[in-house]
């Protein structure tokens, strides 16, 4: 299985786009999942609440988070299958990972995201 992901990868380019011209990679495009900022900070929110990490997240620390990650271009991917054998929590790790994006739970259960530390 690692060795058939390592050359499904390959087919990819650095944007997660399929490199043109290669068949085998344009039927693993079909087996991807792309996510704009939106859609990043969607699944952050919506898995901290459903972790039960936070009660809410606001709404401003969102925007920044969709504004930062859109201003440096992130679109992270990744295929439908390890996505579907990842728990909720692992979900929630690979999202932030991948958007390098932390978050501070204050005072009341809201979450802030931020940009994280390296």
């Amino acid at each position: 299985m690692a060795r058939q992901l390592k050359s499904d990868v390959a087919g990819l380019n650095a944007g997660g786009r399929v490199a043109a011209g290669n068949d085998a990679a344009a039927g693993a495009a079909a087996d991807v999942f792309y996510f704009d900022p939106a859609a990043v900070a969607r699944g952050i929110v919506f898995h901290l609440i459903d972790e039960g990490i936070a009660a809410d997240v606001s709404a401003d620390s969102v925007h920044r988070t969709i504004e930062r990650l859109e201003s440096t271009g992130v679109r992270p991917s990744v295929y439908k299958g390890l996505w579907a054998e990842m728990s909720h929590r692992e979900r929630l790790a690979w999202l932030l990972a991948e958007s390098h994006t932390g978050h501070a739970v204050l005072f009341g259960r809201t979450a802030v995201l931020t940009a994280a530390q390296n």
